[in-house]
């Protein structure tokens, strides 16, 4: 590489003027024909790049090559007032609300229309009024594209696409690792917690650990700022391992979602507090350009790295050798506090059940205590002194815990689970006349959405698994989002064990309905049972459909048995696949291309099945290389009677 590479309406609107003619004798002007919204399209470049593949072009250069794309935005209306059409006492309610929370979404967005430059050169394009995305592709631009909305009678109109150039600025990711002991809380509290050496990041994408930069080098490789070839000398992966104050710098990374993972020294044991939403990992989200700071953490009002990790390890009043120095004259005191960590769902709306128990949900109603933290951890934090850790330790298997020796005072008592599936929690305590505070039984509610089932051979096919029904062993349930793509992140997947056990332990709560698959071409489904914590009694409903669709909210959970049974012998079990819009292609020959997780489906298009024509029906024409089939002018197979269509 020689030179240093980066990777880096208004609306026309028509004024009638209609002169008021009083003619002598009575006659009847002739109507105003209202004029077609007709969209006029501008594509230019968005910002200034001397380092262009087709040469140097400045911001607002005029892009004349280009496709489109304009799909109709069926998302909804979110400000739409709530009298009337939003008001339950509407009659037809929810179909006359348009917010995106009330209203059915579809999975896809129909294309209206696509086509090139050609298209506006000859006059622009129609279009009736609505909510619209174009989206714009041009050679060596990025994708780009605009939101618009196009009233009734608005006549012709202009919009201005502004594409980013290539080659496009890198990004820096920034990482903080630091001892979250001031006080135990899941979060970076400076100047009183201070950054951990050592640690060593993994960083992933979605299709696994990434060990090269934008330009096909190492990561942590540095470059000339004049010439930009590497600098020779770097300590290689040097910059995935924090420094003195806990941080990492690694530069030159392509805008993706990446999944961050943090590894302690080698021989140490360190405990996780932090996480973005359940995980040991940290997704981080970079942009071209991005710095890797965030405003959503400030840090004496600066930007502070988005990527962050806090550990502690275990301390224990009177322990002269652990982290905790605050603790080292404790531990022969009499009062101490204690309890049990269970977990909980929360439901809205809140009404009855119990209040939630914990600083996190505090006031809010409607839990459920749903079972032990088996995998508990619990701190006390001393508020009288710089609110630093004197105890971090496990409670037992039945989330039980004792702590002892614990002065009288105020303290931040924090409990968390130890994969980090539960939101971390914390609450004051105060031990007084050396008695020990029973804190009776803190919550814990989850990440995600947990859900979890058999599929058993259904013998008496009532959609019910009666007992004696075995399960069915190596049974693949998906889950899917509604455009039938894989969900990419937490649990995506799972395989019946030897019982026809399955679970996703960390479903993701996307709040939004989505689709639980279960199929197998041995085996056809003749019905599931359900049943969510707050359900009196399972739901039965018979059928031969594979897909279900749910809705995952974070904290909750659900049981769901697929019943299925052999196709029996001479049963035409039927034809069943999906089509799917091929983002990305692997294969270098198309002929052998799969499906990726991330593709999504096409819906509304229209399958036929043909019979074949058996070779020799038609004389002289060519058959396929075994001889069975003819095959069609273009090389096809002959299509014969239609069978059907679908």
């Amino acid at each position: 590489m020689t030179s240093r590479r980066l990777v880096y309406f208004g609306l026309f609107r028509l004024f009638l003027l209609a002169a008021l003619i009083v003619p002598a004798v009575g006659s009847g002007a002739p109507p105003v024909k209202a004029q077609p919204n007709t969209l006029s399209l501008s594509v230019v470049s968005a910002r200034s790049e001397p380092d262009h593949p087709g040469g140097p072009v400045l911001q607002g250069d005029p892009i004349t090559e280009y496709k489109y794309l304009i799909n109709v935005d069926n998302t909804g209306d979110p400000t739409q007032p709530r009298e009337p059409g939003c008001s339950p006492y509407t009659p037809g309610y929810p179909d006359t609300c348009e917010w995106p929370s009330i209203r059915e979404v579809p999975g896809s967005a129909p294309i209206f229309t696509q086509g090139d430059q050609d298209d506006f050169l000859a006059g622009g394009i129609d279009l009736p009024a609505g909510k619209y995305l174009i989206s714009v592709l041009a050679q060596d631009y990025k994708v780009g594209g605009l939101h618009f909305t196009v009233q009734e009678a608005q006549g012709p109109f202009s919009l201005v696409v502004e594409l980013q150039p290539h080659p496009l600025p890198a990004a820096t990711m920034r990482i903080k690792v630091f001892e979250d002991i001031s006080p135990v809380n899941g979060q970076f509290d400076a100047p009183a917690e201070h950054g951990l050496a050592g640690f060593t990041a993994v960083i992933n994408d979605t299709a696994g650990q990434i060990s090269a930069d934008v330009f096909g080098n190492p990561l942590c490789t540095q470059y000339d700022p004049v010439t930009g070839d590497p600098l020779p000398g770097v300590v290689l992966e040097g910059c995935l391992i924090s420094d003195a104050n806990g941080d990492m710098v690694i530069p030159n990374i392509g805008p993706l979602r990446y999944d961050v993972v943090m590894r302690p020294p080698l021989g140490e044991f360190w405990l996780e507090t932090t996480t973005l939403e359940g995980s040991w990992s940290w997704d981080t989200w970079l942009q071209e350009g991005g710095t890797g700071l965030d405003n959503e953490f400030v840090v004496a009002g600066e930007p502070f790295p988005w990527t962050v990790f806090g550990f502690v390890q275990p301390c224990d009043l009177g322990d002269t050798t652990d982290r905790c120095p605050a603790n080292d004259a404790m531990g022969s005191a009499t009062g101490g506090v204690s309890g049990t960590l269970v977990s909980a769902s929360v439901y809205l709306p809140q009404t009855g059940a119990l209040p939630y128990y914990g600083d996190i949900w505090t006031g809010f109603q409607g839990s459920k205590v749903t079972g032990p933290i088996t995998d508990g951890w619990v701190a006390l934090s001393d508020l009288q002194n710089g609110d630093t850790a004197i105890y971090v330790g496990p409670a037992n298997e039945d989330g039980t815990y004792e702590i002892t020796g614990v002065p009288d005072g105020n303290y931040l008592f924090t409990w968390w689970d130890h994969n980090l599936h539960y939101i971390l929690d914390w609450i004051q305590v105060t031990v007084v006349d050396g008695e020990v505070y029973d804190m009776g039984t803190p919550f814990l509610t989850g990440w995600f959405t947990k859900v979890e089932g058999y599929v058993f051979i259904d013998e008496n096919k009532n959609g019910v698994r009666d007992e004696g029904e075995p399960g069915k062993s190596d049974y693949l349930v998906v889950l899917r989002d509604r455009d039938n793509s894989e969900i990419d992140r937490m649990s995506i997947a799972a395989v019946t064990d030897h019982m026809g056990y399955y679970v996703f332990e960390k479903a993701y709560p996307m709040n939004s309905w989505m689709v639980l698959e279960a199929y197998n071409d041995r085996y056809y489904t003749t019905g599931v049972t359900y049943q969510v914590e707050n359900q009196p009694s399972p739901t039965t409903v018979l059928g031969a459909g594979v897909d279900v669709g749910f809705l995952p909210v974070l904290g909750q959970s659900a049981r769901l048995d697929w019943g299925v049974h052999p196709y029996e012998p001479g049963t035409n079990g039927g034809i069943a696949g999906s089509v799917f819009y091929d983002t990305t292609r692997n294969e270098l020959d198309p002929r052998y291309q799969a499906v990726e997780p991330w593709a999504p489906g096409i819906p509304n298009l229209t399958m036929n099945l043909y019979a074949t024509v058996p070779c020799g029906t038609n004389p002289g024409t060519e058959c396929d290389a075994a001889g069975d089939y003819e095959l069609a002018p273009d090389g096809s197979y002959a299509k014969g009677e239609l069978l059907n269509t679908t």
